[in-house]
C-alpha cells in the first residue's frame, strides 16, 4: 500500500493505493493552520485507512517551496520551515515518506496519464492558490522544481500583486460570491479567463511549453474557460510564440493524489 497525502490550503485529501495504482480508500478534512494539528490529523487518518497493512511509502504534497525535504514556504498556510518528514517519522518510524510540490505532483501524474511523451507540460493548478509545475519526460524539471508561478507579481487593475490574488479559486470566490460550480454566465468566465491568461503571458514566451495542463477546483470547469483562453493567448502573445494545447485535467482534483503515487514509486525503484 502506497500513501498519498495531497494538502491543500483549505482541506487535505489522503488515499491509499494498491500496487496497480488504483484508489483503495480515500478520506479528506480542513486542512489545520497548526502544525501539529496538521501532523495529528495526517498520521490519525493514515493509520486508520492502512489499517495494520503495511505501507511502502508516504507522499506528502505541500503547496509551497519545498527545499532540502523542509516545507520552507507556504504562504496560504502560514507555515515556514515546516519537517513534516521528521515529525511524520515519529507515528511512522520504519515507512519511507517523501515530500514534494503539490503542482509538481499534479503535472507528474498527469504527463503520465495523458501520455505527452517527451512534450513540454505545463501544469496549472487553480484552486485556494494558483500553482504551477513543470514535467518533461515524465520528470518533474529540475531547473523549475521550485517555481511558484502563483506568486508571479504582475500589475493587474493597475495594481502590482500576485497571480494567485486576482486568478485563484478563493479570489474568484471573494469577487463573485460563487464557486465554479456555480457560475453560468459566459462574462464571468471570461473574465476568469482573462485573470488566468495574465499570468500565462509570462510564463509562456519564457518557458514555451508543448501542453497547458488545468488542474484544481477551477481545473474542473476547464471547459468552460478554455475557449476564451486560447482567443486571448491567439490574441496578445507575440506571433513567433508558439501557441501551447490546452487540456484539461484526467483527474482534475485528484491530480495530486495520483501524483504522489507515482512520486513514491519512482523513488522506491531507484533505491
Amino acid at each position: 500500500m502506497i500513501i498519498a497525502v495531497d494538502t491543500g490550503g483549505t482541506k487535505t485529501a489522503i488515499a491509499s493505493f494498491n500496487n496497480s495504482g488504483e484508489i483503495i480508500s480515500c478520506t479528506k478534512f480542513p486542512t489545520p493552520k497548526s502544525t501539529q494539528e496538521y501532523i495529528k490529523s495526517v498520521s490519525t487518518s493514515i493509520k486508520n485507512m492502512s489499517h495494520n497493512v503495511d505501507i511502502s511509502a508516504i507522499t506528502i504534497a505541500i503547496p509551497g517551496i519545498i527545499k532540502n525535504d523542509i516545507a520552507a514556504w507556504c504562504k496560504n498556510l502560514g507555515w515556514k520551515n515546516f519537517d513534516v518528514i521528521n515529525r511524520l517519522r515519529k507515528y511512522f518510524p520504519h515507512t519511507p515518506i517523501f515530500i514534494e510540490n503539490d503542482a509538481n505532483l499534479g503535472g507528474l501524474s498527469e504527463a503520465i496519464l495523458q501520455r505527452v511523451g517527451d512534450k513540454k507540460v505545463l501544469y496549472v493548478t487553480v484552486s485556494t492558490g494558483v500553482g504551477t509545475g513543470f514535467i518533461q519526460n515524465n520528470q518533474i524539471v529540475p531547473f523549475l522544481q521550485l517555481s511558484e508561478g502563483g506568486q508571479m507579481i504582475l500589475e493587474h487593475n493597475g495594481i502590482m500583486q500576485s497571480w494567485s490574488s486576482f486568478a485563484s479559486g478563493r479570489a474568484i470566490y471573494d469577487k463573485y460570491k460563487k464557486f465554479g460550480c456555480d457560475i453560468s454566465d459566459e462574462k464571468t468566465w471570461l473574465e476568469i479567463s482573462s485573470a488566468i491568461a495574465y499570468g500565462l503571458y509570462v510564463i509562456i514566451p519564457l518557458v514555451q511549453p508543448d501542453i497547458i495542463i488545468f488542474g484544481g477546483s477551477i481545473g474542473t470547469y476547464t471547459q468552460k474557460f478554455k475557449k476564451n483562453l486560447t482567443i486571448l493567448l491567439s490574441k496578445n502573445l507575440p506571433e513567433y510564440i508558439v501557441r501551447p494545447k490546452i487540456l484539461k485535467a484526467a483527474h482534475p482534483e485528484q491530480a495530486v493524489l495520483f501524483g504522489g503515487y507515482e512520486y513514491a514509486i519512482s523513488k522506491i525503484s531507484n533505491k
